[in-house]
């Protein structure tokens, strides 16, 4: 793919990315164009639309099986806290 590809601006002022481009980046319909002047050109930033689909379950090729009760998830994450600032100080030497 080159870099400049040439399209022709309808009479509205849509331009058609050239679908090299849209699939290069993933571009699917329903996407908003953020458009951004800048200097004399525009740059266009693509958006992909929220969706409905649930997520539950994403992560879970990712966990360890670690699972705690949600009473105690306070008291792991202050834990992480410190053991993280033990860390950090003990590798400056303070």
């Amino acid at each position: 793919m080159s870099n400049a590809i040439v399209a022709e601006v309808g009479a509205g002022g849509e331009v058609v990315i050239d679908p090299a481009i849209r699939e290069r980046l993933g571009v699917q319909p329903g996407y908003r164009a953020v458009q951004i002047l800048s200097g004399e050109h525009v740059e266009i930033h693509f958006v992909p639309p929220r969706h409905s689909r649930s997520l539950l379950g994403a992560a879970k090729p990712f966990m360890r099986g670690l699972s705690i009760p949600e009473e105690q998830w306070d008291d792991a994450v202050a834990q992480a806290i410190a053991e993280e600032f033990q860390a950090s100080n003990a590798s400056t030497g303070e």
